[in-house]
This record gives C-alpha cells, sequence and structure tokens, in this order.
C-alpha cells in the first residue's frame, strides 16, 4: 500500500492482457480498493484487510482484453 500526493491509499496494478499499468484507490469504507482499467474500462476490487494491503502491486485480468472498440 502506497500514499498519493493528494493523501489516498492506492496500490499499482498491472491490467492483463491489456499490457497497461494504473492504481486501486481505497474506497471510503477502508473496505476493498477499486479502480478501472485505463484502456478497456472494465471496473475491478480488490478486497483490503484490516491493515489495508501488504502489497505494492497486483495483477489483474481484463476480461474484454482490450478489444477493439473498448476504448
Amino acid at each position: 500500500m502506497q500514499t498519493s500526493s493528494a493523501g489516498r491509499k492506492f496500490i499499482g496494478a498491472h491490467f492483463q492482457p491489456c499490457n497497461i499499468y494504473g492504481r486501486l484507490y481505497l474506497n471510503k469504507e477502508g473496505t476493498a480498493y477499486v479502480g478501472n482499467c485505463p484502456k478497456c474500462g472494465q471496473s475491478h476490487r480488490v478486497k483490503a484487510g484490516p491493515k489495508g494491503a501488504d502489497v505494492k502491486m497486483v495483477q489483474i485480468f481484463c476480461f474484454y482484453g482490450g478489444a477493439p472498440g473498448r476504448y
């Protein structure tokens, strides 16, 4: 878990097979990291533990896979 310059907690994400990197931000409830693939727009959610996350980066599979017309 890292903190952005704006003070928001996040984890890095490698969206596959879109092959692009982005961030998932901790939601207001503090229960999950949420965000969208920057290429195909698919939304993703990663459950957060009571103290946040022990990792800095996760790999996420995008169902659309950067399909033409989705970005």
